[in-house]
């Protein structure tokens, strides 16, 4: 089995938005250098070439906030996101992980796209899943609280996942995440 962990996509639209904030990183027009970046119909033949092949799909930047205010943060990661719901659309081979860092009131629909992407022993990881305890508030009415809040019951009352959520802390105070396994 090949494992590719090294594998960035740029959707379209992704790289537009990322034009249009003009960032002064370049990153849309370095990766627009390598096709199998932006062209999933190349990329998909390529690996169906390999065979056996299990690849880690990221959208890459540097961080959204090290270049955007927070609301263009929130909107370049919805941007991505439907663009991540266009791979499951046009029916994208099963992913071995996925990775959710995005809008946290979209959490419970990213899971729902992921989930469709999906075999057993893929893993999903959500991050920022604890926001320093207030999860735990059920009085809280912060939309990223109410987001990771339903992505947490959603993972809880779907039989085919088993789950766990990791506290950790760092320079950002403490936070955490979530993992889950598909188990059938």
């Amino acid at each position: 089995m090949f494992v590719d962990i090294y594998t960035h996509i740029l959707p379209s639209a992704v790289a537009a938005a990322l034009e249009q904030l003009g960032s002064g990183f370049g990153i849309a027009k370095r990766m627009k250098a390598v096709r199998n970046i932006y062209d999933f119909d190349s990329r998909f033949r390529s690996m169906d070439e390999i065979g056996d092949y299990r690849q880690i799909v990221s959208l890459p930047n540097p961080p959204l906030e090290a270049f955007t205010t927070p609301k263009q943060a929130t909107d370049l990661a919805r941007i991505a996101n439907d663009s991540m719901a266009e791979l499951v659309m046009e029916g994208a081979a099963p992913f071995d992980f996925i990775f959710i860092d995005a809008d946290k009131p979209g959490y419970p629909a990213y899971l729902t796209l992921a989930l469709k992407l999906v075999r057993p022993g893929t893993l999903i990881m959500a991050d920022n899943m604890v926001r320093k305890g207030k999860v735990a508030d059920a009085k809280s009415r912060d939309e990223a609280v109410q987001g990771a809040r339903k992505f947490n019951a959603l993972i809880a009352k779907n039989p085919r996942l088993e789950a766990t959520a990791v506290q950790t802390v760092g320079s950002k105070g403490y936070d955490g995440f979530v993992l889950a396994r598909v188990i059938s």
